[in-house]
């Protein structure tokens, strides 16, 4: 089968203006992606490796981390699951989890998981809890340092509900990869996926290189740096 690959690279942006003094000590955590991706049509599944470079630029030491794991909201037993029967949020997408997600089911398997400061596991433990990934840390992260999280991670792809999923021969993704939890001024927002709500995210940059068969063709934000020399601006 004919494959193609491809490397994007995002850069989250964002503006700036005047402050008063008082606000110039703004600060937010520093995350930078690299992911390789597969696509594994015949079965529906994107095998993923993820390194993240963490940078705490906060003024706090941390002793733990969290990571969004999107896709396991969409199975019975979840909290958004749990949220539509009880009829909290949308009816017309209650439906769907009513009828106990029946080919909509979609989910991420974490299949190993590390923490490592300049090569120094400090890790101490992890555990899933519905959407979030809580490790704890045995070695603190100061303000001003960094961390390597690496993990590999097959993300399942149910029939699309809500804003994700496979249709009409077509992957829509979002929020489809590990993601880091936002750290701010309030400290975590571990929150899992709601029936109602709206994203929180980290800035960062994105380097992603992604396998698929050929037929396939990707839309995406950011700017290609290598493979298919069709590729073109949208």
């Amino acid at each position: 089968m004919m494959k193609k690959r491809f490397s994007l690279l995002l850069l989250a942006t964002f503006m700036v203006s005047d402050l008063p003094a008082e606000q110039i000590a703004y600060w937010h955590q520093d995350v930078d992606y690299v992911m390789e991706i597969t696509l594994l049509d015949s079965v529906r599944q994107l095998s993923g490796k993820t390194r993240i470079t963490y940078t705490n630029q906060s003024p706090d030491t941390l002793t733990e981390v969290y990571m969004h794991l999107y896709p396991n909201a969409f199975q019975i037993g979840s909290v958004k699951y749990r949220e539509y029967l009880g009829n909290y949020g949308r009816g017309s997408r209650a439906k769907i989890f009513k009828d106990q997600l029946d080919g909509y089911e979609s989910r991420i398997d974490v299949h190993s998981f590390s923490v490592s400061r300049q090569k120094e596991n400090v890790l101490s433990e992890y555990n899933i809890d519905d959407t979030i990934l809580k490790a704890d840390l045995s070695r603190p992260l100061a303000p001003g340092e960094k961390m390597r999280i690496d993990i590999k991670w097959t993300h399942h792809v149910g029939e699309q509900v809500e804003r994700a999923g496979y249709v009409s021969g077509q992957y829509n993704m979002a929020q489809w990869y590990p993601k880091m939890v936002v750290y701010d001024e309030n400290g975590w927002h571990p929150d899992p996926f709601h029936a109602e709500g709206e994203f929180y995210g980290e800035f960062g940059t994105f380097d992603v290189t992604i396998e698929l068969p050929e037929r396939f063709i990707v839309g995406a934000t950011g700017v290609v740096i290598s493979g298919d020399p069709g590729w073109s601006s949208v």
